[in-house]
């Protein structure tokens, strides 16, 4: 039985400003961070040489901490559960508690999928005994298992419908998830990605084009129509927005293959859906840029050039980085940026229809509602209100036939009224800390803050300066030791 000293880590309150967002704290650990998922309100993360995940709340406070069979090269969280992936096993953790539910060990793992619908397993590719294997993985059992003569490059699993895809070279398989054979579909060149909808009704392949493929296994539209190949592919849960990346433009693509709108963009290397906010985050030398899907600019961070950033559903943005043996991760609040880039389009969708005797009752209570839920300085609310009152307009306008076309677009001068602004750390969460002569420890807790007093001797003094580098919590850092399999 080997013996693995506990994993250190100290956290550090920051609370200010960068871009349009919002750096709340950042984290050091003993251990390079090798993957991250994010369930609502937490965040959770794996370590590169350190068997155990470690779980956050959304303001840094640790929520819990678990070991697990071996270090994860990947985690997914799907309901309850939080799945980390090893080399051999797949880990199965409570989301709220961080207990372990079951654990099994599959030979080589080479992919893993969650699926949803209150069932806690997946889909996995592996390799046992010189065979290769696809599988569904129920509770910690295999409940079935196909042997494949090569893997799949990819597989990817509609959540809410529980079916899955598969895809090698140019062709592509949608199974139930009994394994049972949908409809298979080969296209024109090989697939380099693959989209699918959260309830299985729409599929988008990147080829030499972005392919649209609908429930029947049939391709509806390809685009662009002429030459130009497109580097990227992103398409929302509900399979109603769609991106494609050239690498000197973004298009949004409507769900029957015709351009929306374009914009310029600088170069960028990686891509990803932001949240519920259908929004999409472009990353690479030029930093963050999230654009919304009007083309909107909702937030830009130049300074983040971090290889490894994740998105949560609530509005948070977690980048991991490393610094010698350590691993360090950011986490920045962008919440309030989509919030004001929602609201902004829902008022200039709703300008539009009172001017031709238009309104949305729905998208007005959420409207309401979202302004309120800001106003209290409820980020979490807000943004899914904000969301729901955009998602309502967009309706009202399909129900009158009306393109939406570019009437949110360019909302620079669309006033909202409201008051918030990110507010000061709150009393327990100090953000910068100095000593009187009387040795006694003064914690700073408002930026604005001119004068500490003792609470020992009465000796009061003025702060001159405080630098971001010394705004200091630390979490523990013990020296227990815990035991692995390895």
């Amino acid at each position: 039985m080997k013996i693995m000293e506990k994993l250190k880590w100290k956290r550090i309150i920051i609370g200010k400003e960068e871009g349009n967002f919002f750096l709340y704290f950042k984290c050091t650990f003993s251990s390079h961070v090798s993957t991250a998922c994010l369930p609502p309100g937490y965040l959770v993360l794996g370590f590169k040489d350190h068997p155990e995940a470690l779980c956050l709340t959304k303001d840094g406070k640790l929520a819990w901490r678990a070991p697990i069979s071996e270090p994860s090269k990947k985690l997914y969280h799907s309901g309850k559960g939080v799945f980390s992936v090893g080399e051999k096993y797949v880990d199965c953790l409570n989301a709220d508690e961080g207990t372990l539910l079951w654990s099994v060990e599959l030979g080589k793992v080479v992919k893993f999928e969650p699926m949803s619908r209150g069932l806690l397993g997946g889909i996995a590719v592996y390799e046992k005994g010189g065979k290769k294997y696809i599988g569904k993985i129920n509770n910690g059992k295999v409940e079935w298992k196909t042997e494949l003569e090569i893997l799949p490059e990819s597989i990817h699993v509609s959540l809410d419908s529980n079916s899955f895809v598969c895809h090698e070279g140019p062709t592509a398989a949608n199974f139930s998830d009994s394994g049972e054979e949908i409809w298979n579909i080969e296209l024109k060149s090989n697939i380099r990605d693959f989209c699918v909808s959260k309830g299985g009704t729409a599929f988008a392949a990147l080829t030499d084009k972005v392919e649209f493929i609908g429930m029947a296994g049939t391709v509806k539209w390809r685009y662009p129509e002429d030459n130009r190949v497109p580097k990227g592919l992103v398409m929302s849960d509900d399979g109603l927005v769609i991106y494609a990346i050239f690498d000197d433009e973004l298009h949004r693509v409507s769900n029957i293959g015709k351009m929306l709108w374009k914009m310029p963009i600088k170069k960028f290397d990686r891509y990803e859906l932001v949240g519920n906010s259908r929004s999409v985050a472009l990353m690479g030398e030029n930093g963050v840029i999230v654009i919304d899907r009007y083309g909107n600019i909702a937030g830009h961070l130049p300074t983040l050039t971090s290889e490894k950033i994740y998105y949560s559903p609530i509005g948070q943005m977690v980048s991991v980085s490393e610094k010698e043996d350590m691993g360090n991760i950011s986490v920045h609040d962008i919440s309030l940026s989509l919030i004001m880039s929602a609201l902004k389009e829902s008022r200039a969708l709703k300008n539009w229809m009172d001017a031709k005797g238009q309104s949305s009752e729905f998208g007005e209570k959420y409207f309401r509602h979202a302004v309120s839920a800001l106003n209290r300085g409820e980020l979490d609310n807000a943004l899914e209100c904000a969301v729901m009152s955009l998602k309502y307009h967009e309706e009202t306008l399909a129900s009158i036939q009306e393109p939406i076309g570019d009437k949110a677009k360019n909302i620079e001068n669309v006033m909202i009224p409201v008051d918030y602004t990110y507010h000061t750390l709150p009393k327990d969460r100090p953000y910068a800390k100095t000593y009187c002569k009387c040795g006694v420890l003064i914690y700073i807790y408002e930026r604005e803050q001119k004068i500490v007093e003792c609470e020992r001797c009465g000796r009061k003094g003025k702060i001159k300066e405080v630098k971001d580098t010394d705004v200091r919590e630390y979490e523990s850092m013990e020296e227990d030791k815990i035991e692995t399999k390895n």
